[in-house]
C-alpha cells in the first residue's frame, strides 16, 4: 500500500494513532489515541520501509502516525468530501 502525502484514508474506529518522540530521546511514543469513530484523514508523509508500515496522519488537527493497515485508500469517485469524521 502506497500514498503520497495529500492523499485522503479512510481510518475505521478503534484504530491506534501515536505521536513518537524524536530519535535521541529514551521513550519511543510520546502521545497515542484510539479513535472513536471513523474519519477521513491526510496523508502527510511515511516511513522509509519498504513497504510501508506507517503513516503520517492529521487526525482533528494535529499529526499522528497509523500503522498502514489499519488505514484504507479512499475511492476519490464515488467519496462526498464533506464527510469527514
Amino acid at each position: 500500500m502506497r500514498f503520497r502525502a495529500g492523499a485522503l484514508v479512510y481510518v475505521p474506529a478503534n484504530v491506534r494513532l501515536i505521536q513518537e518522540s524524536p530519535a535521541d530521546e529514551d521513550v519511543s511514543i510520546k502521545n497515542y489515541f484510539v479513535t472513536e469513530k471513523p474519519a477521513h484523514c491526510l496523508v502527510v508523509g511515511s516511513d522509509d520501509k519498504v513497504p510501508v508500515k506507517k503513516f503520517n496522519i492529521i487526525y482533528k488537527g494535529t499529526t499522528w502516525s497509523v500503522r498502514a493497515k489499519d488505514v484504507y485508500e479512499i475511492d476519490k469517485e464515488n467519496t462526498n468530501a464533506s464527510e469527514v469524521g
